[in-house]
């Protein structure tokens, strides 16, 4: 049980983009107890959970009205977690307040606080809100099969890559970093040539099998817990690369062709088979802003929409050039 909820502290402090949440067992006697709390990534669990009353505080509307809200926020220095109040603080955060229960005719369980300086993106809260009945179900029983749909809210449950709503997140989180302080960032935006071939002439086992060849060649050739790696759809893959500007992002995705086109496929049969990627590269700020200067000033370079779109771009002209091939937007 303490391995499922650190693993479920640790993702929704990654989708609120948050570096201090804290998860609460309501109790009887209008009294929560603290289960654990993530801070600055690291997660400190209460296996003696300290009671603390609601009465009177935010804590009550959540649990009886049953809707998420967001409340000034209080940090109780001596436990290091977030506390929702209704006065205003000086801590520069707010808390936003997810309450959680396993349907509608159940009562709240629990309420999961998350620190934020900033209001959270709909989309986030939104996977935020999908994950609520499973950590609910965590407060209640635990099970293999709750660990695994927590994790395949935010991994591909096929090539065990990341989700394309979880990369949408950390893509808007690092342009959003990248436009306020400065940097720079590339994609890849890759593509399996004449794969429905593959599904048509073998099987969608067959297709299956090629998806996860081809993501554990991917994920060899990146920089571990760096790189974000993501299957975008049905035969395209999308790897964010910080602080890589479009000649390292070149590099990288004409290393991942080459190691594509040696690797030995072969069908379920051992019948040799032949595949090839085709990939489009784009950074985030145009080459003629960037010819004397790696890093990007603050308030620079294109939006998050242009910079896939100059990739899907480059993705399309690999293709055309015959396949098998890397295309970038110089």
């Amino acid at each position: 049980m303490e391995q499922l909820i650190k693993q479920t502290l640790d993702t929704l402090a990654r989708l609120a983009n948050s570096q201090l949440v804290a998860l609460f067992r309501v109790l009887e006697n209008q009294n929560c107890g603290v289960v654990g709390v993530f801070k600055q990534g690291q997660v400190i669990l209460h296996s003696n959970e300290r009671k603390i009353k609601f009465k009177d505080t935010p804590f009550a509307k959540i649990i009886s009205t049953r809707q998420t809200q967001t409340y000034p926020c209080l940090i109780v220095k001596k436990w290091s977690l977030p506390f929702p109040t209704y006065k205003k603080t000086n801590s520069g955060f707010e808390c936003l307040c997810l309450p959680l229960l396993g349907g509608e005719s159940k009562p709240v369980v629990g309420v999961v606080v998350m620190a934020q300086k900033n209001c959270i993106a709909s989309e986030r809260l939104q996977m935020l809100k999908m994950l609520a009945p499973l950590m609910a179900s965590i407060l209640e029983d635990v099970s293999t099969e709750k660990e695994q749909i927590i994790e395949s809210v935010t991994q591909d449950t096929l090539t065990n890559l990341y989700t394309r709503p979880y990369f949408d997140i950390r893509l808007q989180e690092e342009m959003t970093r990248i436009h306020r302080h400065g940097g720079i960032l590339s994609i890849l935006l890759i593509e399996i040539d004449h794969f429905n071939q593959i599904n048509s002439s073998g099987g969608y086992q067959e297709g299956n099998r090629v998806l996860q060849e081809f993501a554990r060649i991917l994920n060899t050739s990146i920089r571990q817990e760096i790189d974000i790696p993501c299957r975008y759809d049905d035969k395209t893959f999308i790897v964010m690369l910080p602080n890589t500007n479009i000649d390292g992002a070149y590099l990288l995705a004409e290393r991942i062709r080459g190691r594509c086109d040696r690797y030995a496929f072969s069908t379920r049969l051992g019948i040799p088979l032949k595949l090839t990627v085709s990939i489009g590269v784009a950074q985030n700020v145009n080459v003629s802003h960037n010819e004397f200067d790696e890093s990007l000033a603050p308030g620079m370079g294109i939006s998050k929409e242009e910079l896939i779109q100059h990739a899907e771009v480059m993705l399309e002209a690999a293709k055309e050039g015959g396949h098998n091939q890397v295309m970038a937007w110089w």
